[in-house]
């Protein structure tokens, strides 16, 4: 009969993992909260308060917006309902939008960007 492993005993004359995880796991790519998240998605953090005020002075009011959702749509970047509100689903669909032309992908709207997605 072949002989059976044994299972090493644990080496304890290593130093303990760094800290960063529960356990002291260190955290990874594989553990990070932001594990799994499609690049497309966007950036995991904030917007930068410039792409937001980049955006706050196109003043965009609800028929705008809309006219940005059908934009997006009809180039096959779903907003979710066309709603005329840039709620969570729009900006995704800005993100993937911006990505898909080698922008940075904030989810927010400067004016050339704007005028693209909203020509009839």
């Amino acid at each position: 009969s072949a002989p059976v492993a044994q299972a090493a005993s644990p080496d304890t004359s290593q130093p303990a993992a760094p800290a960063g995880r529960p356990g002291g796991a260190p955290v990874t790519e594989a553990t990070s909260p932001d594990a799994g998240r499609s690049a497309a998605a966007g950036p995991p953090s904030r917007p930068r308060p410039v792409e937001r005020a980049a955006e706050a002075v196109l003043e965009l009011d609800q028929e705008a917006q809309w006219l940005i959702q059908r934009g997006l749509r009809e180039q096959g970047f779903d907003p979710g309902p066309l709603d005329g509100i840039m709620g969570r689903r729009t900006r995704t669909a800005i993100r993937r939008w911006q990505t898909a032309r080698g922008l940075p992908p904030t989810g927010y709207l400067d004016e050339s960007a704007a005028r693209a997605l909203s020509a009839r």
